[in-house]
């Protein structure tokens, strides 16, 4: 038996829409990030995963406001899950990516151990220096697989947010009159 919801269909689609939103933002500074690491790196192991980052980050470079499939059913259309179901996938693989570089790389050219025996300091670099293009690196490899697991969750939200809009209850009178505004034209986000 479904439940009743709480929420209206037209706050579960606000929700869908503001997630979408968040993720395109996300998506933007991750690209942003990776970009500078395929323009830092030489080669190595973190120049193909940083590409693959930017390239699933370029993807998301649009905004589609999520509508229903049809006047008689209140989940979304067929490209939306389809569409979310590839973003899934893509945030996981970025993710176990860039937390697996940073769990596998190694640094030989600072180790703290060795610093402290020749009397320096226990941090990579002074406070007046700058700090070296590998610790940049692995600041942002660091910081996009953070905004990688961000997305991931906010994939999730959206799941989470689909899955209610099929299992809850909404009357027959209520899907039309959300299908019928959602098609408007003049109507931007329901809300």
């Amino acid at each position: 038996m479904k439940k009743v919801s709480s929420r209206t269909l037209r706050q579960h689609y606000y929700y869908l829409a503001i997630l979408g939103t968040v993720q395109l933002l996300t998506a933007m500074t991750v690209a942003g990030m990776c970009a500078t690491i395929v323009a830092k790196v030489p080669d190595g192991i973190l120049l193909p995963i940083a590409a693959y980052s930017l390239v699933h980050s370029v993807l998301h470079f649009h905004w589609i406001r999520p509508t229903m499939h049809c006047a008689t059913s209140p989940g979304p259309t067929n490209w939306f899950i389809i569409r979310l179901t590839f973003y899934t996938l893509g945030w996981i693989v970025v993710s176990i990516l860039m937390f697996f570089l940073i769990g596998t790389e190694r640094s030989d050219t600072y180790d703290a151990r060795f610093a402290k025996r020749r009397g320096a300091s226990p941090t990579p670099f002074s406070s007046t220096a700058l700090p070296t293009v590998e610790e940049l690196l692995r600041q942002l490899t660091a910081a996009s697989g953070a905004l990688g697991v961000f997305a991931l969750l906010n994939c999730i939200a959206q799941w989470w947010t689909v899955r209610r809009l099929y299992t809850r209850f909404w009357t027959a009178k209520e899907v039309e009159d959300v299908f019928k505004q959602m098609n408007e034209k003049k109507s931007f986000l329901i809300l």
